[in-house]
């Protein structure tokens, strides 16, 4: 069985908690007798891990947790008993299909943002005050320069954003790979919609999928459910 876990969609409020945490969690959304029937069960946390060539903090800190979980025994319980799980936890840092092949400079930190972000006139919501600080801001945004006229600073980069690069497309292919094995059970769990090309063509293709949603269904996720098989099952996380 594999796992796929888009980590940073991941409520915040849980990842806090850790890696074992996060898979208890995980772990608890299956069926106890169907898990128990698992020979292997694989789990892939995806997500931005390199800055450049190197571990990101964040990388660094999975890394130490999932090594120490190695060593410690998953449960669940069947018929009234604990039975172990062979759960083994690893982070993705190349696709599947070409271990080898590290893809480095998943993570991209500090890239303006400036274009990406649209305003309203503060007027919309009601704002007619003078001197209201939000005009500021949208003039700001509107123009991309500094209201003050006599203003000459650069300021294209005071609106910033860290970005993911590669890591969806990693994802999708992965569970497009395991879906043409077709004898693994598969699992995503994220609520993203941009993976739902890739379940529609994993579906089509005759594969089961359990789709662990980490904050529910989006409102555009019901013409996308439309006319799917019953090789589909949306779960709650």
């Amino acid at each position: 069985m594999y796992i796929l876990v888009d980590y940073d969609n991941i409520q915040k409020s849980v990842r806090r908690n850790g890696v074992e945490f996060v898979v208890e969690k995980i772990l608890r959304v299956f069926d106890s007798s169907a898990l128990a029937q698992k020979k292997r069960i694989n789990i892939r946390f995806y997500g931005g891990w390199y800055d450049g060539v190197d571990l990101t903090r964040q990388a660094q800190q999975l890394v130490v947790e999932i090594g120490a979980l190695q060593s410690h025994i998953f449960y669940t319980s069947l018929f009234g008993q604990q039975k172990k799980l062979p759960v083994h936890i690893e982070m993705a840092y190349s696709l599947a299909v070409a271990p080898s092949k590290l893809l480095p400079a998943t993570f991209r930190p500090g890239r303006p943002a400036l274009e990406k972000i649209k305003s309203h006139h503060p007027s919309k919501f009601g704002c007619i005050e003078d001197g209201c600080p939000m005009l500021l801001v949208y003039q700001y945004i509107s123009s991309g320069e500094c209201p003050e006229k006599n203003c000459k600073k650069p300021m294209g980069r005071l609106f910033y954003t860290d970005e993911q690069k590669l890591v969806d497309t990693m994802l999708s292919v992965d569970l497009l790979h395991y879906a043409v094995r077709q004898s693994e059970d598969i699992a995503l769990v994220s609520s993203d919609d941009d993976f739902w090309p890739s379940i529609i063509s994993l579906l089509t293709s005759g594969a089961k999928l359990t789709h662990i949603l980490t904050s529910g269904n989006s409102a555009y996720s019901r013409n996308y459910l439309s006319g799917l098989s019953d090789n589909y099952t949306a779960l709650e996380m």
